[in-house]
């Protein structure tokens, strides 16, 4: 599980996709299973990463 979102932690960054396609990317057969792993390891939504990786960067 780490392993796949670190990778989602990489495509949140690096690209504008959309939740979903990074779920189904990254393995995860539905956003919510993704979201919920997500969240249990960063301690936050996948959007709320990206906003402030977002924010970081300007």
């Amino acid at each position: 599980m780490r392993r796949r979102v670190e990778h989602a932690r990489t495509l949140l960054e690096t690209t504008t996709q959309p939740i979903k396609a990074i779920a189904r990317t990254t393995g995860y057969e539905d956003e919510s299973s993704f979201r919920k792993a997500f969240r249990k390891l960063t301690l936050m939504s996948p959007q709320a990463y990206r906003a402030r990786r977002m924010e970081r960067t300007m």
